[in-house]
């Protein structure tokens, strides 16, 4: 491969047709499919790498955030990451995620987060398994009649912005998954080619919450169909109940309904019995593109008044590598240069304790701190980035 090929967006149709067969090839989509996918990206979203007239391999990259704390990062969502065979082995995967990632530092993303075909790989780019999404299957048996109080309406085009205002609230609650751009918007209301079938729950003229879903058959008879959740927010303890309610009434044609979730999303804690199965799906892994702004980018849970002194060695980036002092208090965070290093790790390490899916100790358990570590830092650490698990409703 030619170290000149350049890496850039689609010249045109005929270089995004090319790009979208090496996606089916790769992650064994039909053709059709690939290209639903490739065109939920914008041109200026996707890089390619060419060996004269011909797309060697390429990339989607989404601009957008992740929730932490209860504030929005900025994030570079990778995906579709994919080489034609011919130019395996060639490093054509390699220039893309480099290129990829300086890019998106320089314009400013914090993190980046992706779901691996090969966590090895990625790995090798300085991410780390930081985050998980399990699917849940619900038997519609186990859904209950609730509430039909509030009014449910179909959703608008014109009802969009009100439907991500919504769903923006909801997801800063819930560390890990992402603010939505039009691209990640779009995959929510396409599946496969399917149309989501959007509903609002409504009172007095205020949305108070929504779901989106496709139907998919299972089996030959009518009675094995099931409901794809692909979005699903609310406001409202009421609104639960009523978009529970609204589930519930697809029973007599519906068996089992399927959504993205993480290990306890707070609809299951509303169902009357565990009567659902929940399965590990997909760990998604997040690098740190800038330490600074990632460290004060997220929030901090509130009351915590505290000093955390790190030591930063990233292999891709020197300019992360040093060491900070982050002050925490009132729930933000702000770093300056120094201090005595207490906490001293890769980016790899830092990515799996900013997000609070592994603890300090327990990485001080697996060698990843050092075992001397100052035990004070370690729990100021586990204050500091405490967390629910985190998760992600998103596929992209």
């Amino acid at each position: 491969m030619p170290e000149n090929s350049q890496i850039r967006p689609p010249s045109g149709e005929c270089e995004l047709d090319q790009f979208a067969r090496i996606l089916a090839l790769v992650f064994s989509f039909p053709e059709e499919q690939a290209r639903q996918f490739v065109g939920c990206v914008t041109h200026d979203g996707i890089r390619i790498l060419c060996d004269g007239g011909e797309v060697a391999g390429g990339m989607c990259l989404f601009e957008i955030g992740q929730w932490f704390g209860g504030r929005c990062v900025p994030m570079a969502g990778i995906s579709g990451v994919g080489v034609s065979p011919q130019y395996r082995g060639a490093g054509v995967a390699a220039r893309l995620m480099r290129s990829a990632l300086s890019e998106a530092r320089e314009r400013g993303m914090a993190i980046s987060t992706l779901y691996p075909a090969s966590i090895a790989l990625y790995r090798k780019f300085g991410y780390e398994r930081a985050g998980s999404t399990f699917l849940t299957e619900i038997p519609t048996r186990a859904l209950p009649i609730k509430t039909r109080e509030l009014q449910v309406a179909r959703i608008a085009e014109s009802d969009h912005d009100e439907v991500d205002g919504l769903y923006n609230a909801w997801a800063g609650e819930h560390d890990g998954n992402i603010s939505r751009n039009p691209a990640t918007w779009r995959l929510v209301r396409e599946r496969k080619g399917k149309q989501a079938d959007g509903f609002k729950v409504v009172d007095g003229g205020a949305m108070l919450g929504y779901r989106y879903l496709v139907h998919d058959r299972s089996g030959a008879y009518a009675h094995q169909k099931i409901l794809r959740i692909t979005d699903l927010a609310w406001r409202t303890p009421a609104a639960a109940d009523r978009l529970i309610t609204l589930l519930a009434d697809h029973r007599s044609m519906v068996r089992d309904v399927l959504l993205y979730t993480g290990p306890a999303d707070p609809l299951l804690v509303n169902l009357p019995e565990i009567d659902y199965s929940q399965t590990h799906h997909l760990d998604w892994m997040l690098r740190i593109l800038d330490v600074t702004r990632a460290l004060e980018a997220r929030g901090y849970p509130e009351g915590v008044e505290a000093e955390l002194h790190l030591d930063i060695r990233d292999s891709l980036f020197d300019a992360n590598t040093g060491r900070y002092v982050v002050s925490v208090a009132d729930g933000r965070g702000s770093v300056r240069a120094g201090g005595d290093g207490t906490l001293a790790m890769d980016e790899r390490t830092l990515a799996a304790m900013y997000t609070g899916h592994v603890s300090p100790a327990w990485l001080r358990s697996m060698g990843r701190l050092a075992a001397d570590t100052d035990p004070d830092q370690l729990a100021r650490a586990a204050t500091v980035l405490a967390s629910p698990a985190p998760w992600m409703r998103d596929q992209f």
